[in-house]
């Protein structure tokens, strides 16, 4: 529980620092590019070098499989919702953008890294890896499907920095390299940069809330929240079944497919003219609420 009022603290901070006019929203470029091209490539690297056997590789890399099976269900069954709700096709979009796309890492790392320490850091660090693939993937052919633009999908997932850097890293685990071959100074230069990372996050989160947001979108940002951070976790626990092996990845992938909807969603609905409202009102419900339903989840999967 300590966890999360230490994200709740650290949210309020980015959010109070955007009030002070300390810091403002042109600011939060600059941290994400400091969080996505430094501190969590670093964080992926030491994790996975420092956690991870050969021989574990098989069973991490059924984490992304579950991913891809969750994303499904989340796109089939807000498709389905957003029809009913009779939504015009830039709306539409951004729903199903609201519904399946997690935010795994800005949200996901510092929970599970609070939760079940290095351990489940590194197994969240694996799921995200599935997670960027869709929001890469789907982000954009929804947005191709809405504008017509041009975009080779496979080249913009391939350069994502944390996708490079787990994908290097695995390929050193495969090569049997460990971090005793480093230089104890790159080390602790990584070690830095990836400490400071969750603390990024979480400011970069609290300055991205807007809850002026709120008036534009409140209804479905709730029925977002329903898919997102209810049915999608409950479809997960049961998937995990059949594909993974033991409690604590199924514990991970439960929390971490029950995160508030990502903010990459706004990104693709500015760049492909969907319904940005939506998407910015859904942001600010679904990561307000996921704070008391992840804590809500984490206590029920211990007794379970």
């Amino acid at each position: 529980m300590d966890i999360m009022i230490i994200i709740v603290a650290l949210i309020l901070v980015g959010y109070l620092a955007k009030v002070g006019k300390i810091l403002n929203e042109d600011h939060i470029l600059a941290l994400n590019n400091i969080v996505i091209y430094m501190g969590i490539p670093s964080t992926i690297f030491l994790n996975i070098l420092e956690n991870v056997r050969v021989d574990q590789l098989s069973e991490f890399l059924k984490l992304p499989i579950l991913v891809f099976l969750m994303s499904a269900f989340c796109i089939i069954t807000s498709y389905y919702v957003g029809k009913a709700l009779k939504m015009d096709n830039k709306s539409l979009g951004a729903f199903i953008l609201l519904c399946t796309l997690g935010n795994t890492s800005f949200m996901g790392y510092p929970v599970i890294n609070g939760f079940y320490g290095a351990e489940g850091l590194t197994r969240a660090i694996f799921w995200d890896m599935g997670s960027v693939i869709v929001i890469m993937g789907l982000g954009t052919y929804i947005g191709l499907k809405m504008s017509g633009a041009k975009k080779n999908v496979a080249l913009e997932i391939m350069k994502f920095p944390p996708i490079v850097a787990g994908v290097f890293s695995t390929l050193l685990v495969i090569l049997g390299f460990n971090l005793s071959y480093m230089p104890p100074i790159v080390i602790e230069t990584l070690t830095y940069l990836s400490q400071a990372t969750i603390a990024l996050i979480m400011i970069s989160l609290g300055l991205s809330l807007s809850p002026s947001a709120l008036k534009f979108g409140m209804f479905y940002g709730l029925v977002a929240s329903v898919i997102r951070l209810l049915l999608a976790p409950a479809f997960t626990f049961g998937a995990s079944e059949f594909v993974l092996d033991n409690t604590l990845d199924r514990n991970v992938a439960v929390l971490q497919s029950g995160t508030s909807s990502a903010m990459m969603s706004l990104v693709f609905a500015i760049q492909y003219k969907l319904d940005i409202k939506m998407i910015a009102s859904g942001c600010f419900i679904t990561t307000v609420i996921s704070i008391g339903t992840l804590t809500l989840f984490y206590h029920l999967l211990n007794i379970i």
